[in-house]
């Protein structure tokens, strides 16, 4: 695989640290990576930034289409020529987060499809949000990711639980596949990867999800406050959200980090009946 990269190079071809380029040639992760997605020959794969194309082509090799959709344009020469003879490959030269949904669909042909990408670490969390909130039939979404914003993700509580975590965890189940040494990539970055999994799995149970994000990101914003301060601070009627913590069996000294995915959602339901709403006044 190292010959593509190679190629590349020969070809004039330069790595773009803004672009967060890191590519991956070893084959038998470049295999386990769409084997870890599940992704079978019935099925649509939409890559983000395909790169040198080696986890396009191993992609194509088990999905029905892939819709690969690459950034870099000093790309196009080489990924047309190297996909000139796949029929289920489509190759489109955008940015994933100015694309819209409308156009994804198209391009997918308004089929469920799961979402294979090696993404770049600067945009990790927009990539996210792009496929969980446009309204896309996404199956799942099989990442790599640094190390680090993967254990973010998953994590439950502790240091590491913060509003991404909650935000993705309150419509998805996530879990990290495996993990990835730096030196498997070209150049090497300077972290080790994750690759993590986010089924999407949107929960009646919710009453507002909106309201269930503005909740979120309100007890985070302010990790040393109490939860109270921070409603308070963001126009909620401290004494009605006293009394609705209390209800739920919590201290009313408690920190927004302490509570749950569960409990975050359990107080929003709480708020929306008695009316206590973000962007309202009580």
């Amino acid at each position: 695989m190292d010959k593509v990269v190679d190629k590349l190079l020969g070809d004039g071809f330069r790595f773009s640290k803004g672009l967060g380029q890191n590519f991956i040639t070893d084959t038998n992760l470049l295999n386990a990576i769409v084997a870890d997605s599940g992704v079978t020959d019935s099925e649509t794969v939409v890559e983000v930034g395909a790169g040198a194309g080696t986890l396009t082509e191993a992609i194509a090799r088990k999905a029905k289409k892939v819709v690969s959709i690459e950034i870099d344009t000093s790309l196009k020469s080489h990924l047309t020529e190297k996909f000139a003879s796949y029929d289920n490959v489509t190759l489109v030269f955008a940015d994933i987060l100015k694309t819209s949904q409308q156009r994804l669909r198209e391009l997918t042909d308004g089929e469920p499809f799961r979402v294979i990408a090696n993404v770049p670490y600067y945009i990790t969390s927009p990539i996210i949000f792009y496929f969980l909130d446009g309204g896309l039939d996404v199956t799942s979404l099989n990442l790599m990711v640094q190390k680090e914003v993967a254990e973010r993700i998953v994590s439950r509580g502790g240091k590491d639980y913060g509003a991404i975590s909650a935000n993705i965890q309150c419509r998805a189940k996530v879990k990290i596949l495996r993990t990835v040494s730096r030196k498997l990539f070209t150049p090497p970055p300077n972290v080790d990867s994750a690759i993590i999994n986010i089924e999407p799995c949107y929960r009646d149970d919710v009453k507002d999800y909106q309201q269930l994000f503005a909740l979120i990101k309100c007890a985070f914003s302010m990790r040393r406050k109490t939860l109270l301060n921070c409603l308070g601070g963001a126009g909620i009627d401290k004494l009605l959200a006293e009394q609705l913590l209390v209800k739920a069996g919590h201290s009313p000294s408690i920190r927004g980090e302490a509570l749950t995915v569960e409990q975050f959602i359990e107080l929003t339901n709480s708020m929306v009946k008695e009316g206590l709403l973000f962007g309202t006044k009580a």
